[in-house]
């Protein structure tokens, strides 16, 4: 099954889906987007930049430090 589709699963009502919604789905490397319409996929794409990067590029702006997780 599509990432996305389950996704709006567990987040989206039918109804939701059905008059028309667009989720993203921000993990820490990638980004899933999802757009519904008429109760369907219509549109669907994975973007390579995630929590992580946002984390980082806070921390850069504020400059303080970055620290991974020890299974980074």
């Amino acid at each position: 099954m599509l990432e996305p589709i389950a996704t709006s699963e567990a987040v989206a009502t039918a109804d939701e889906r059905e008059l028309g919604v667009a989720l993203i789905d921000i993990g820490g490397g990638t980004s899933d987007i999802a757009v519904f319409l008429d109760g369907s996929i219509a549109f669907s794409a994975a973007v390579p930049v995630g929590g992580n990067h946002v984390t980082r590029d806070i921390s850069i702006g504020l400059r303080t430090p970055f620290s991974r997780s020890p299974s980074d």
